[in-house]
């Protein structure tokens, strides 16, 4: 048996550009996450994760917002506003 690279074999996924990225984008809607689920995102996937968008007008409601802005930043993840209010 073949060891684990990490990948299946059975996908033949091509190889990912590091980040920044200019193509292959990945983007991530945020609904409401909290801070510890943002590090977990991150710990878990963040290699992926180019683009985060605060989704349905959270960003509105969202007590914590700057602290989530600065999380993203010091990720090197921008992050956008998006839903009904702001399309």
């Amino acid at each position: 048996m073949p060891a684990y690279n990490g990948q299946p074999d059975f996908l033949g996924l091509p190889p990912r550009s590091p980040k920044p990225r200019s193509s292959g984008l990945t983007h991530v809607m945020d609904k409401g996450l909290n801070i510890r689920e943002i590090e977990g995102l991150f710990d878990t996937a963040g290699e992926y994760v180019d683009i985060v968008k605060l989704g349905w007008g959270t960003s509105y409601v969202t007590n914590n917002l700057e602290k989530k802005i600065a999380l993203y930043r010091s990720l090197d993840t921008p992050v956008v506003c998006g839903g009904t209010l702001f399309e």
